[in-house]
Protein backbone atom coordinates (compact mmCIF):
# COMPACT_ATOMS: atom_id res chain seq x y z
CA UNK A 1 0.00 0.00 0.00
CA UNK A 2 1.45 3.52 -0.76
CA UNK A 3 -0.32 5.22 1.76
CA UNK A 4 1.56 7.59 4.39
CA UNK A 5 0.97 5.60 7.22
CA UNK A 6 2.19 7.97 9.53
CA UNK A 7 0.00 10.79 8.08
CA UNK A 8 -2.94 8.55 8.20
CA UNK A 9 -2.34 7.95 12.15
CA UNK A 10 -1.62 11.39 12.86
CA UNK A 11 -4.99 12.00 11.18
CA UNK A 12 -6.63 9.11 13.27
CA UNK A 13 -4.84 10.49 16.77
CA UNK A 14 -6.56 13.49 16.07
CA UNK A 15 -10.29 12.02 15.56
CA UNK A 16 -9.79 9.74 18.44
CA UNK A 17 -9.07 13.40 20.90
CA UNK A 18 -12.05 14.76 19.09
CA UNK A 19 -13.84 11.44 20.25
CA UNK A 20 -12.70 11.29 23.65
CA UNK A 21 -13.67 15.03 23.92
CA UNK A 22 -17.03 15.05 23.15
CA UNK A 23 -17.67 12.03 24.89
CA UNK A 24 -16.16 13.37 27.95
CA UNK A 25 -18.73 16.29 27.76
CA UNK A 26 -21.94 14.02 27.67
CA UNK A 27 -21.19 10.74 29.05
CA UNK A 28 -18.14 9.53 32.17
CA UNK A 29 -15.57 6.47 31.28
CA UNK A 30 -15.80 3.87 33.21
CA UNK A 31 -12.37 3.42 35.49
CA UNK A 32 -12.77 -0.26 35.30
CA UNK A 33 -12.77 -0.74 31.49
CA UNK A 34 -11.42 2.29 29.65
CA UNK A 35 -13.35 1.59 26.75
CA UNK A 36 -16.59 1.62 28.26
CA UNK A 37 -18.36 5.21 28.51
CA UNK A 38 -21.95 5.71 30.08
CA UNK A 39 -24.30 8.88 29.28
CA UNK A 40 -23.95 11.38 32.38
CA UNK A 41 -27.36 12.09 33.72
CA UNK A 42 -27.78 15.57 33.34
CA UNK A 43 -26.98 16.98 36.90
CA UNK A 44 -28.34 20.78 36.39
CA UNK A 45 -30.01 22.70 38.87
CA UNK A 46 -33.67 22.18 37.09
CA UNK A 47 -32.96 18.12 38.01
CA UNK A 48 -32.17 18.70 41.54
CA UNK A 49 -35.01 20.31 42.02
CA UNK A 50 -37.57 17.71 40.65
CA UNK A 51 -35.36 15.17 42.40
CA UNK A 52 -36.34 16.95 45.64
CA UNK A 53 -39.87 17.45 45.11
CA UNK A 54 -42.85 16.07 42.67
CA UNK A 55 -42.38 15.76 39.29
CA UNK A 56 -44.11 17.28 36.45
CA UNK A 57 -44.15 14.47 34.11
CA UNK A 58 -43.81 16.86 30.94
CA UNK A 59 -40.02 17.52 33.12
CA UNK A 60 -39.40 13.67 33.52
CA UNK A 61 -40.22 13.31 30.01
CA UNK A 62 -38.21 16.01 29.11
CA UNK A 63 -35.43 14.64 31.13
CA UNK A 64 -35.37 11.09 30.21
CA UNK A 65 -35.69 11.87 26.07
CA UNK A 66 -32.07 14.10 26.81
CA UNK A 67 -30.87 10.80 28.67
CA UNK A 68 -31.75 8.43 25.71
CA UNK A 69 -30.25 11.15 23.04
CA UNK A 70 -27.04 11.14 25.13
CA UNK A 71 -27.03 7.75 25.94
CA UNK A 72 -27.44 6.73 21.90
CA UNK A 73 -25.27 8.95 20.73
CA UNK A 74 -22.62 7.49 23.65
CA UNK A 75 -23.26 3.66 23.14
CA UNK A 76 -24.15 3.74 19.19
CA UNK A 77 -21.95 6.61 17.61
CA UNK A 78 -19.09 7.66 19.55
CA UNK A 79 -17.83 4.83 21.54
CA UNK A 80 -18.60 2.34 18.27
CA UNK A 81 -16.26 5.14 16.29
CA UNK A 82 -13.63 5.35 18.86
CA UNK A 83 -13.09 1.78 19.25
CA UNK A 84 -12.96 1.70 15.40
CA UNK A 85 -10.27 4.52 15.34
CA UNK A 86 -8.21 2.68 18.00
CA UNK A 87 -8.61 -0.27 16.29
CA UNK A 88 -6.72 1.19 12.81
CA UNK A 89 -4.73 2.39 15.30
CA UNK A 90 -3.49 -1.15 16.72
CA UNK A 91 -3.44 -1.79 13.04
CA UNK A 92 -1.14 0.27 12.25
CA UNK A 93 1.44 -0.59 15.23
CA UNK A 94 1.06 -4.59 14.13
CA UNK A 95 1.70 -3.85 10.55
CA UNK A 96 -1.33 -5.18 9.30
CA UNK A 97 -3.15 -1.59 8.68
CA UNK A 98 -5.10 -1.82 5.45
CA UNK A 99 -5.61 -5.53 5.21
CA UNK A 100 -9.08 -7.51 4.71
CA UNK A 101 -9.26 -10.12 6.46
CA UNK A 102 -13.18 -11.08 5.79
CA UNK A 103 -14.26 -14.64 4.34
CA UNK A 104 -10.97 -15.77 4.95
CA UNK A 105 -8.77 -13.79 2.62
CA UNK A 106 -6.18 -11.40 2.95
CA UNK A 107 -5.90 -8.31 0.49
CA UNK A 108 -5.52 -4.85 0.61
CA UNK A 109 -8.49 -2.66 1.43
CA UNK A 110 -8.77 -0.29 -1.82
CA UNK A 111 -6.88 3.36 -1.52
CA UNK A 112 -10.26 5.02 -2.27
CA UNK A 113 -12.00 3.23 0.75
CA UNK A 114 -9.42 3.99 3.46
CA UNK A 115 -9.43 7.77 2.05
CA UNK A 116 -12.84 8.01 2.35
CA UNK A 117 -12.70 5.96 6.05
CA UNK A 118 -9.24 5.48 7.61
CA UNK A 119 -10.51 2.88 10.16
CA UNK A 120 -11.97 0.69 7.54
CA UNK A 121 -11.45 -2.55 8.26
CA UNK A 122 -12.96 -4.71 5.10
CA UNK A 123 -12.63 -4.04 1.55
CA UNK A 124 -15.38 -2.49 -0.75
CA UNK A 125 -16.29 -6.41 -1.79
CA UNK A 126 -16.83 -7.04 2.09
CA UNK A 127 -18.54 -4.04 3.57
CA UNK A 128 -21.38 -5.40 4.61
CA UNK A 129 -20.11 -8.66 5.69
Amino acid sequence: MDTDLNAVKVKLEEEKAKLENELSSIGTQNPNNPDDWQAKVDKSEGDNEILEKEADSGDVADNLEEFGSRYSLVNDVLEVRLKAVNDALLAIENGTYGTCNVGGETHQIERERLEANLSATSCVAHMKA
